[in-house]
């Protein structure tokens, strides 16, 4: 059976997990330059894929990760 859930919980979880795989990259060594948009890009495509997000939640989740990614 489906969960129905709050689209902005999709999000939510969705930015979390996203975080958490950059973090996992940044400490193998895999994501040196993880700032390249090729990079940032293929990481909220792997993120949006796996929590089955429409374009206009992947933009949001582009908008909220990269304000992130820039306070740190």
């Amino acid at each position: 059976m489906t969960t129905i859930m709050r689209e902005d919980e999709l999000v939510r979880r969705a930015l979390v997990f996203a975080e958490e795989r950059l973090l996992e990259l940044k400490s193998s060594g895999s994501a040196d330059n993880w700032a390249d948009k090729q990079e940032l890009s293929s990481l909220l495509d792997e993120t949006g894929a796996r929590f089955n997000l429409s374009p206009a939640q992947s933009e949001r989740l582009a908008v909220l990760f990269t304000r992130i990614a820039a306070r740190k």
